[in-house]
C-alpha cells in the first residue's frame, strides 16, 4: 500500500481554482495545526499558515437527508472557506471569512465532502454537524492518523 501526500507551494494558490477544489486530491500546507477536542462529527483547529485544500469528513449519504452545520471562524490573516463540494461536483460555500454560521443543508444520496481552503491563512475554526441521521461521516483517511501511517509504513519496509 502506498501513500502519497501532495503538499503545494505558498505562492501557489488554490483558493479560486475550481479544479483544485474538486479533485479527489487534497494538497495543502501548514506552518501549525492543532486539533483540539475534535471529535467525529465536530472539528475544532487552530492554525497558522494554512494553504490550499484540506478535505476533512466524506458524508455518505444513505438516501436524501439533511444535516445542520454550525461554523465559526476567527481569523487574523489570510483568506479562508469552508465548502461542500456534492457527488455531482456542485460546490457551496458554507462560511468565507470571519464570522459564524448556523445552516441546514440538504443532501443527495450518494457521497459529499466538507473541505477547508485557505491562502495564506492563520486564525481558528469550530465546525459541528448535527442531526445528521443517514449519513455516515468520514474522515477522507478512513481514521488512519499519521502515527499509525509511520507505524504501518516502518513495518512494511523492515
Amino acid at each position: 500500500m502506498v501513500f502519497t501526500l501532495v503538499l503545494s507551494a505558498c505562492g501557489n494558490s488554490s483558493y479560486n481554482d475550481c479544479n483544485s477544489i474538486l479533485s479527489n486530491e487534497d494538497s495543502y500546507t501548514y506552518q501549525k495545526c492543532v486539533d483540539t477536542g475534535s471529535t467525529d462529527a465536530s472539528l475544532k483547529r487552530e492554525f497558522q499558515g494554512f494553504n490550499g485544500k484540506d478535505t476533512i469528513w466524506m458524508l455518505d449519504v444513505q438516501e436524501d437527508a439533511s444535516i445542520s452545520l454550525d461554523l465559526s471562524t476567527n481569523l487574523s490573516s489570510g483568506k479562508f472557506k469552508v465548502l461542500l463540494v456534492s457527488e455531482e461536483n456542485e460546490i457551496t460555500t458554507l462560511l468565507e471569512g470571519d464570522g459564524t454560521q448556523n445552516t441546514s443543508i440538504d443532501l443527495e444520496k450518494g457521497t459529499a465532502r466538507i473541505i477547508l481552503v485557505g491562502d495564506g491563512t492563520s486564525g481558528s475554526c469550530e465546525i459541528t454537524l448535527s442531526d445528521i441521521s443517514n449519513v455516515s461521516v468520514d474522515s477522507p483517511s478512513d481514521g488512519l492518523d499519521s502515527e499509525e501511517w509511520m507505524d504501518d509504513f516502518y513495518n512494511d519496509w523492515t
